[in-house]
C-alpha cells in the first residue's frame, strides 16, 4: 500500500485529517478490489470450454452483480439445465406446469423479460428519458408499426450526430386495448436537448419529441426511480399472441452488454468474484428458485457500494 496514506502517522491529526485519511484508504482498497475484479472477470479466465466446471453463475450488469448459488457442481455442457441457463428459474408451485403450452410462452416472456432488465441495468446510468410513442390511427401491423419506429430511430440519431453524441435506447412495443400497437422507449436524450425534445403546452414538466409524426408523444425524465421497472411492466402485463415470434423488445446495439461468469467456489482465483459481490456490494434481493427437476437454487442481487 502507497505509504504516503499514513503521511499524519507520525503526528496527532485533526479531526478533518482522521476523517480524509480514512477516506484515502477506503478509496486505496477499493481500488485495488476493482482492479482485481476487472482481471477476474475476465470470461476467458473463467468461461473456458464446454466442460467447465461451475458451483455458482455470476452476471455482472454493470454496478449489479446477480449470483446463482447452485448445491451441486455442474458443467457447462449439461444440457439437463438449458432452461436454467435460458434465464429461466422456476417458483416450486408451477414445476408442474413446464409442458403447457401457455406456460411455455410465460416462460418465453419472463426469458425476455431477465434478458432486457440485465441490460436495463448494465447500462443504467446512461438513461435519461422515458419516451411513449402512440400511432393516430389504429395501427395493429406490428412490422408496420416498426417501420415507422425505425424511420423516427433514424432521424434521432441522425440529429444527436450532428452534435456528436451517439443514440442509446431500449424500446418495448405493446398492444393498447384497441388493438394498436404504441412503444415505450428509455433512451440517453437529455431533456433539455431542445433540437428534439419540446415542451408540451401549457403542461408543466410534459413534453414532445420531434421527429414523430405517426401519432402523439410523451417525453419524461426519468430522475430517481426505477428504470427497469418501467420497461418489464409493459412487457409482462399479459399474454399476448400477437407477439409471437417477433422480438419483443429493441435496443441499440451500442449498449453495454451483461458479462457472464461461470465460477468454481473451490478455485480461490474464481472465488475472488463471489467475495468481491459479497463484500464490496449491497445486498438488493434473495429469492428461491428450482430447475426444471425441483433442484434448490438461491438467487441474489448485489449492487456496487457507491
Amino acid at each position: 500500500m502507497d505509504s504516503s496514506l499514513y503521511r499524519h502517522s507520525s503526528r496527532s491529526m485533526t479531526l478533518e485529517e482522521k476523517k480524509q485519511l480514512d477516506s484515502d484508504i477506503m478509496l486505496y482498497h477499493r481500488e485495488r478490489a476493482e482492479e482485481l475484479a476487472s482481471l477476474l472477470l475476465d470470461n476467458s479466465l473463467i468461461n473456458g470450454t464446454l466442460s467447465k466446471k461451475y458451483t455458482h453463475k455470476i452476471i455482472k450488469c454493470g454496478d449489479y452483480y446477480q449470483v446463482y448459488y447452485y448445491h451441486d457442481l455442474h458443467s457447462k455442457k449439461d444440457t439437463s439445465l438449458e432452461p436454467l441457463d435460458q434465464d429461466f428459474i422456476f417458483k416450486k408451485e408451477n414445476l408442474h406446469k413446464q409442458r403447457d403450452q401457455q406456460f411455455i410462452e410465460y416462460k418465453n416472456i419472463q426469458r425476455s423479460k431477465f434478458q432486457m432488465q440485465r441490460l436495463v441495468k448494465a447500462n443504467e446510468n446512461v438513461f435519461k428519458t422515458f419516451i411513449t410513442l402512440t400511432f393516430a390511427e389504429n395501427i395493429t401491423d406490428l412490422k408496420k408499426a416498426h417501420h415507422d419506429f425505425l424511420i423516427f430511430r433514424k432521424q434521432v440519431k441522425r440529429a444527436l450526430q450532428k452534435q456528436k453524441k451517439e443514440f442509446f435506447y431500449i424500446a418495448v412495443p405493446e398492444f393498447q386495448s384497441r388493438g394498436a400497437v404504441h412503444y415505450h422507449i428509455l433512451s440517453n436524450i437529455d431533456i433539455k436537448n431542445s433540437t428534439i425534445i419540446i415542451p408540451q403546452n401549457n403542461k408543466k414538466n410534459c413534453y414532445d419529441v420531434k421527429y414523430w409524426n405517426k401519432g402523439f408523444s410523451s417525453v419524461f425524465e426519468v430522475k430517481d426511480i426505477n428504470v427497469v421497472g418501467y420497461m418489464t411492466k409493459y412487457m409482462t402485463k399479459d399474454i399476448d399472441n400477437r407477439l409471437f415470434g417477433h422480438r419483443r423488445y429493441y435496443y441499440s446495439r451500442n449498449l453495454i452488454q451483461p458479462d457472464v461468469m461461470y465460477v468454481d467456489q473451490d478455485d480461490i482465483r474464481e472465488n475472488s468474484n463471489i467475495l468481491f459481490a459479497e463484500l464490496m456490494c449491497d445486498l438488493n434481493y434473495v429469492h428461491i428458485y428450482f430447475d426444471k427437476f425441483g433442484n434448490e437454487i438461491e438467487y441474489k442481487e448485489y449492487k456496487l457500494r457507491k
